[in-house]
């Protein structure tokens, strides 16, 4: 996939913890995503950044044309940035 949602463990659990007083029968499927799409490649050089401590080389081939884009329209703003849990998720994989 060339491009993926992000959301934060968190407001996913938000989400789902919410929508438990709104099952019903039959069940509803529920998407949760965060508002904005990311290039993969982008955000593999920005873990390179923090991992490697350099500009790292992006790959030169194009992502599928067939990807899954989830419309995020309406998402509640997130509670973490972006920037933040790729810090976060860099610094937890660095410390393993």
């Amino acid at each position: 996939m060339g491009h993926v949602n992000v959301i934060w463990q968190g407001d996913a659990n938000t989400v789902a913890l919410r929508a438990w007083r709104m099952r019903r029968r039959p069940t509803t499927p529920i998407n949760v995503t965060g508002p904005e799409t990311y290039e993969v490649s982008w955000l593999a050089a920005e873990f390179g950044k923090l991992l490697v401590g350099a500009e790292t080389h992006r790959h030169p081939g194009r992502p599928v044309g067939s990807t899954m884009r989830v419309d995020g329209q309406g998402v509640r703003p997130p509670s973490v940035p972006l920037s933040k849990m790729i810090e976060w998720t860099a610094d937890w994989f660095a410390a393993t």
